[in-house]
């Protein structure tokens, strides 16, 4: 019989990854005339870090998993509204996860599916370049923490004493939300955005 290895314990561990998205931003209400922007996509490398447990009873895995990661996932959205350039922006900064696992091992693999919650911290900044003013650009900027959730796939193999490898892909579905761009003199303009997420990873870990 194959030998099994023991992925009951607790592990810690890093990751690396890049990430892609879909944004279907519309204009919600502003202080000015603005047509609604085109989608866009975002794209990016992200890195981070990953704790979890596992338990094992035969070939059966279950466990959970926290993971927090720094983005460079960014994209920006470009129109013309009344001859004049706009574009719509945004930068997710930071990422989070929490979710459930289960899989099945075999001799050091695992394969698994996971499960959960996720949260980001995103910047936006809207910009009007106004034409009849050369030079002129009206810039307004908002941030928001959004969540939504996560179902992923993946395999793991221990490949040194307790030391294993995996490779994941996630997608994340932050559903719609209204995020709201000012500047200092109070004109705003508020968007509904709705995104999802995907990313695939390679990371490592440590289990105690």
């Amino acid at each position: 019989m194959p030998y099994i290895y023991n992925w009951t314990g607790f592990y810690i561990g890093a990751h690396v990854g890049y990430g892609w998205d879909h944004e279907d931003p519309s204009v919600v209400i502003c202080h000015c005339v603005v047509d609604p922007p085109v989608p866009f996509d975002a794209k990016g490398a992200l890195g981070g870090f990953q704790t979890g447990f596992n338990y094992q009873f035969y070939s059966v895995v279950v466990g959970v998993e926290g993971e927090f990661a720094w983005t460079g996932i960014k994209a920006t959205s470009t129109w013309i509204e009344g001859g004049d350039p706009h574009t719509l922006s945004s930068d997710i900064r930071r990422l989070s996860t929490a979710a459930g696992r289960v899989g099945y091992a075999f001799e050091h693999a695992l394969l698994f599916v996971k499960g959960g919650g996720a949260w980001e911290d995103v910047d936006y900044n809207h910009t009007h370049t106004i034409l009849a003013v050369p030079g002129l650009v009206h810039s307004l900027s908002g941030s928001a923490t959004r969540s939504g959730w996560l179902i992923g796939v993946g395999a793991e193999y221990a490949f040194w004493q307790n030391v294993s490898a995996k490779i994941e892909f996630d997608h994340i579905d932050f559903g719609s939300k209204d995020i709201r761009t000012s500047d200092a003199a109070g004109d705003f303009v508020i968007f509904n955005i709705g995104q999802r997420l995907n990313i695939i990873k390679a990371g490592i870990n440590y289990k105690f």
